[in-house]
Parts: C-alpha cells; structure tokens; sequence
C-alpha cells in the first residue's frame, strides 16, 4: 500500500523520534508568544473580566433562571478534568491558566501534527504560531468551552492520522479520546468539525488501497473504533445534554436563530483587512445591516494579509495535494460560517442533520483558521525550496499587490475621507472627538497591513534570484507573517485590574431581600426593550460614548454596577425570569418568561412577581411598574439611573396550600394563573384534566407552614405542618431529575404553577427532602466508566500479547 500512496504520502511510514533537544527553539519561541499575547494577564495581575463567573457545583446551579441543570449544561465544562481546578483556585487565577495553558496544549498540537505531516521544524512551528495568533482563535477567549475544544483540533488531526496510518487499537482509542475532550468541554460542535475534517483524508487513503476489502482498511476500522469509544467515553455528558436539548427549543428553533450570527459576505473581507466594526462606534442601522445589530460573536476573523504570500506559495509546490486538502477544509469552514447569506448552511445541515444543532455558525470560522495556519506552513517549506516556479512567484506577487494596494487605499479614505465616511456610517452621540480620530486607529491598522503585504511582495519578487538567499528570505517571510498577526492581535482581548471582579456594587447594600427571596433584574438585550422604554437602540448605553472609554472595560464595570443577571449570583442573590439566552429552557419555564413581558404594566405583572418569591425589581426605567413600592434611584454609569423596586407582599420561597387547580395544557396552565379567582397563597396549579381539588369549605379553615432547614444546591430540605392534607409549594425551577421522599418515603415531585415544584404531603409534621438526580447523568457516569474500564482492559490485554 505504501507504493500505491506514492512519496507524498505520510500515512504510512515509518517515523522514528526524534531528539528532543532539536525541538527546543520551536518549543521556546512557542511558549514566549504566547506569553506575549497573554502578557497582562500572566505578569501584570490582569485577569479576562468578561467570563469569570460563579457557580454551583456540580448538577444544580440555583442562581439563575429559578435554577437550572448545571451539569447537563454543556457550557459549565463539569466533566472537563481542567474544571476541577476551580475548586482550588480563584477564579481569575483559574481563568488565566486556563487560557495560557489551552493555547500552549494547542500550539504543541500542532506543531507535532506539522511535523507528522512532513514539514520542516520551521514550518511546523510557523504553522503552530500563526494558528494561536489567528482572530478566530483568539477570539475564543471570551467563550471558555469553545476554547477548550479549538485548542483539541490539532491533536484531533494527529491522533486520527496515526490511528488510518497504523490501524491499531491503541491509536484508535487514543484517537476517541481527543474526539471525546471537546464534548467533555462543551463544544461538541468542534468535535463534529473536526471530525467532519478529516474525512477527505480517509477518502484520500481508502481511494488509494482498492485492492484490499474495504472492512479490512485501517481507514475505516480505526475511525469506527474512535467514534466509539468517543461516544461511550463522553456519554455523561452528552447524555444529560441531550436531554436538556429536547425539552429545550434549540431543536425547535427557527431558521433565523439557528443561523443568528451568520458572517456576512462584506465582513468576510475582514480575513484579509484589519477592519473591526465592534472597535468603531457604529450607528444601529449600520449595525443591524451587517453584525446582526449585536457585538460580533468572533472579535477578529483577521488571518492575515501579507501570510497570503506564504499560503499561495504552497499551491504550486511538491506537497499540492496536502495543501489542497486544506484549502477544502478553508473553503468549507468559511461557506459554513457565511450561514443564511449562502445555501451551503443550509445543505450541509441536511446532509449532516447534527450540524442543524449548531447555533451560530461562524463557528465554523475556527476550521478555517486551523487550514490557513497549515498552508502556510506547507507555503513555508515550498517558499525555502523555491519551489512552483517563476509563474508562481509571479503569481504570488500579483495577489499581494492587490492586497497591499486595497489595504493602502482603504487606509486613505478613512484618513482623507474620515468626515464624509464617519457621518455616514458612525454614532458619535456627544463624544468631543472628531470622525477623523475615531478612525484613525482603523486607518493605522489598514497601513501596516499593506506595509507588511508589500514588504512580503518585495520578498516574493526576490525569492529565486539567488539561491543561497532563499532561506535567508523564507525566515524573514515567516517573521513578516506573523508580525503582522501580532500587530493586529497583540491587544485582542482586553484585561481589567482585579478589583472590578472582587468590586462590591453599592446597590446591594439596598437590594437585600430576606433570606431565600428572590430579585428581579430588567435584561434591556430582550428584544425591543430598549427602544421602549430607554428610548435608544442600544441595550444599554453609557454616560461616557464608547470611543471615549477611560478603559475598556467601562461597560463591564457599568453592568456589574446595574446588578446584571448574569453576575448577581457572585453575592449570593438568586434571580428569576431570566432571559434565556442559549435557548435551553423547557417550554413551561419558557413560557411563564414570556408571560411576564407581555403582561408589564398590568396587575398580572406584578402577580406573577409575587408568584415567584421576587422581593425586589431593579430596572433603568419606571414605567410598568406601577404596582411596586419605590425604594430608590442610584446613580449609575449608564445614561439612565439605577431603580429599585419593591413588590408588595410577595409569597415565600416555600409555603403550604391546601387546595389545587388542574389545567390540561401549558396555556391552560398559564390562563389559570392569571384567573382573578386564583389566590396563590391558597391553592396551586398543577398539570392534569381540568378541575378544583380540595378548595372546599374544610379548606378554608386549612392551616400550613413550610420553612427551608438545610439548602444546598442540589438539595433543599423542608419542615412542613399542614392541619390538613395538602401541597407544599417549593418556588424553584422544576425539572425532571429532582426527587423528594417525605420522612423518608419516596414521593413524587410534581411540576407547579407552571415552572416551579411541589409534593403532595399528607396532615402533620413532616420533612420533605428534595434531592436532585437525573438518570441521564447516572447511566452516562456508567457507560463511561464502563468505556474507560474496556479502554484500559483493552490496552493492557494488547500489551501482554
């Protein structure tokens, strides 16, 4: 078969280890850029303040939404052995190991795949370099588990290669492993894209060996045996995820925000221009027109102008069909990330039916990313060969006049033309600074690029002159290549002292409801909410413009001051009605959301606030909350003040009723609840054939307490006395997996009011325990325990042999 595959092959060959010594430089200059790009962070005490958070551990996470699954949440990364660090570390400390060491896993990765692929030392570590330098790689700082996965794409690749090359077990199982680990890391989306990735390799392999049965080829055995073992080792967490999935709309979710955040074509050029709208303070029409009217879900796409010129090189050298290979993967990745602005989304999410869970997609970028880096590693090598020829550097060279010339051009009209394009296209608000200077940082970065582009141009018209010059003029082509990165990248992800996470905002000192009551904090990213009633289109809108930030950190420290749903669990306030951002919901909870902002400024507003043990409302706007109790207005740093607002007599986080409303249907449910009649703190609603249970004049002379004794977050322990038969109410989220026994016997935990939990308890004193666990996560923790077991069994059996 070797013979079949030819000299270019590398799938089978014999490859002997090297000395480690010889790999030094690569692994060194490595390290030190990284350390460059996270130098705040990793020096200076810096921490990456836009995704630190606090949380429970490890199934339940009771701070947000009423409670919602912690460990079914593929986002919270609790199966992921880096996690476990938490425990034992601060979270800024932990955030910040956890990005450096990532992208050093990511960037050995690769390196070890380049030079599995054949390239040189230089190439591989070229290639490894401007992949954690890349804008979409970068860009995954700011979102933990997809991180985590990109920085497997590598050693995904690797291991796969192996496992087709050699067809032994071992490869294959390590080959599931790396398969596993984006899964286990929230992100089984990239898992599925690299996967998907490699499968014009195995074409290539299998097209090469007809001879043999196609069962028998390594190619088809040893990806069968990956996904397998894949499957079964990350099956607690996919498992519990994919129950989550199904009781949420992601599934039902419309085209349209399936395909939010779809790159559009004109943005694309950004691969090739440093242009970022995100850094300029767009108007909402400009904004809406091209970036969804929200921030971009990647921060950078940039992957470089003038490493075109190293990328080009490669189409024309000896390694042509390895660079192919990767210009398929680029194309996809892009056609993939365009989303709704191309029909190729739309076939591959047919063809691929699990794509069609992928929110998203310029995701996809990141595949793009990983075979831009690879051909210019390939380029590298072909550049120090001169390899392709007088056509191609010719070739090359046009490209790169085109691309310096844009990036120059560009770079004019926003200085000459800033006035004329600005009032066009930007918001000023009262900002004192000019047009001119608002774009000047733009129009500096588009000049370095077509500096950086023609200084590579000059390279590519002197390759080939003179021989001995030739790997002189690749180094310093590779160098160009990545300054160029760095120049754009050096400050992609911006860092805060850390005292804006340990800040303590002076609104809690006001907002402090009694123990166990939940609060209520206005999200203005609900669609149209801000136009109502701020006034503006942005969600929220700072005193100071954006382009005249202090830091740029402002609008962090602006919505931990606001008491922002997402950070108010950092001092231990529970929230309620809280916006469902990544559409894991279940429709009851989804629902009662929905009913809360459609009824705002009606009486069933304010019931349904009482309903859900909600103390108080904080807001930047009045109007709607008539029926709450003022209690102050604080400064703030958005152009709005900070309001608080009382809820008058709001039920307690658990109570006993005596009797129950039966309602067949969710919006049954829901109409019941709104009834004038319904008195929350007599009866409750529960699922079933309509009818009134237990609200007979026996019930009116019902007595029943309910009080919290121990609270964990997977766990809540209730003393009840009812005079009569009943149910006691417990207003947290309702999900499948919580269990109660009453004194110790088993009962059943029915869905309430909608969203919210209760048990049926017969008269007397009793405690009620309430015990989170979902079979998801126990038959999941088995079939993957089972899986290691056979995975290590299996591997020692092979050994002995």
């Amino acid at each position: 078969m070797s013979a079949a595959l030819g000299t270019t092959s590398f799938w089978r060959r014999p490859v002997a280890a090297p000395s480690l010594r010889s790999h030094w430089p690569a692994v060194l200059c490595l390290g030190a850029l990284v350390l460059f790009l996270f130098r705040d962070a990793a020096f200076r005490g810096q921490v990456f303040y836009y995704r630190i958070a606090a949380g429970s551990w490890p199934v339940w996470n009771p701070w947000v939404g009423f409670g919602q699954p912690l460990w079914a949440n593929p986002n919270n990364e609790v199966l992921y052995p880096f996690t476990w660090l938490h425990l034992l570390m601060q979270p800024w400390t932990y955030y910040t190991g956890f990005v450096v060491v990532h992208v050093l896993l990511s960037a050995a990765g690769f390196y070890a795949l380049g030079l599995r692929l054949r390239l040189s030392r230089g190439a591989a570590a070229l290639a490894a370099a401007m992949w954690v330098a890349s804008g979409p790689f970068l860009s995954l700082v700011d979102l933990w588990n997809h991180l985590a996965a990109a920085a497997w794409i590598p050693w995904i690749f690797l291991a796969g290669d192996v496992a087709m090359a050699s067809g032994r077990l071992k490869p294959a199982l390590a080959w599931g492993a790396t398969l596993a680990m984006p899964v286990l890391a929230g992100s089984p989306e990239t898992a599925l894209l690299a996967g998907l990735g490699l499968v014009p390799f195995g074409l290539r392999l299998a097209g090469a060996g007809r001879s043999a049965r196609l069962v028998d080829r390594p190619v088809v055995r040893a990806p069968a045996v990956a996904l397998a073992f894949a499957l079964a080792l990350s099956a607690a967490q996919w498992w519990p995820s994919l129950e989550l999935l199904v009781r949420s709309a992601r599934l039902e979710a419309a085209g349209t925000a399936r395909t939010f955040w779809s790159i559009h074509p004109v943005v694309m050029l950004q691969t090739l221009l440093p242009v970022f709208p995100d850094r300029l303070p767009l108007s909402a029409e400009v904004r809406a027109a091209y970036s969804e009217g929200r921030e971009a879900y990647l921060r950078s796409l940039y992957l470089g102008a003038s490493g075109l010129g190293l990328v080009l090189a490669g189409a024309a050298g000896r390694r042509r069909r390895l660079w192919l290979l990767f210009l398929f993967l680029a194309v996809t990745g892009a056609l993939l990330a365009l989303g709704r602005h191309t029909p190729a989304y739309a076939i591959a999410t047919f063809l691929v039916p699990p794509l069609g869970a992928m929110r998203f997609p310029a995701k996809a970028m990141i595949l793009t990313a990983f075979a831009w880096a690879a051909m210019a590693g390939i380029g590298l090598d072909a550049w120090r060969r001169d390899e392709g020829g007088a056509g191609a550097r010719a070739a090359i060279a046009v490209v790169l006049a085109v691309i310096a010339a844009s990036a120059a051009a560009l770079a004019v009209v926003l200085h000459a033309g800033a006035e004329e394009w600005g009032s066009a296209l930007l918001f000023r608000a009262t900002s004192p600074r000019s047009y001119t200077q608002i774009l000047a940082p733009t129009a500096r970065a588009l000049a370095t690029a077509s500096l950086l582009a023609g200084t590579m141009l000059v390279l590519a018209a002197l390759r080939g002159r003179r021989a001995p010059a030739t790997a002189g003029l690749a180094l310093v082509a590779a160098a160009v290549a990545l300054a160029d990165l760095l120049s754009v990248h050096h400050r992609l992800n911006p860092t805060a002292a850390r005292e804006l996470i340990t800040y303590r905002p002076a609104a809690l000192d006001v907002v402090r409801p009694q123990r166990f009551q939940r609060i209520y904090v206005y999200d203005y990213f609900e669609a149209g909410a801000a136009p109502r009633y701020l006034g503006h289109r942005s969600a929220y809108l700072t005193q100071v413009p954006q382009e005249d930030w202090p830091v740029p950190w402002l609008d962090a420290l602006a919505l931990r001051t606001a008491l922002y749903p997402s950070v108010i669990g950092n001092w231990r306030r529970e929230g309620s009605f809280d916006r469902d951002a990544l559409g894991l919901y279940p429709a009851p909870l989804r629902l009662l959301n929905q009913a809360l902002l459609r009824t705002e400024g009606s009486p069933l507003h304010a019931r349904l606030l009482r309903l859900a043990a909600v103390e108080y409302v904080v807001a930047l706007h009045r109007q709607g909350f008539e029926d709450l109790i003022p209690v102050a207005a604080l400064p703030s740093l958005f152009v709005e003040p900070l309001v608080v607002f009382r809820v008058p007599d709001p039920q307690p986080r658990t109570y006993a009723v005596a009797g129950a409303r039966f309602a067949d249907g969710l919006r049954a449910e829901l109409d019941a609840l709104a009834e004038p009649a319904f008195d929350p703190a007599r009866e409750v609603v529960l699922p079933g054939p309509s009818r009134t249970a237990g609200a007979d004049a026996g019930a009116a002379a019902f007595s029943g307490t309910s009080r919290i004794v121990e609270w964990r977050p997977d766990r809540v322990r209730l003393a009840a006395e009812l005079s009569a038969p009943g149910y006691v109410v417990l207003v947290d989220g309702y999900d499948a997996g919580w269990k109660a026994r009453i004194d110790g016997r088993d009962a059943e935990v029915l869905r309430a009011n909608l969203a919210f939990r209760a048990v049926a308890v017969p008269a007397g004193r009793h405690v009620v325990d309430c015990v989170y666990r979902p079979r998801s996560i126990i038959g999941g923790l088995a079939v993957s325990g089972a899986a290691l077991l056979a995975a290590v069994c299996a591997v020692a059996v092979k050994g002995a042999a």
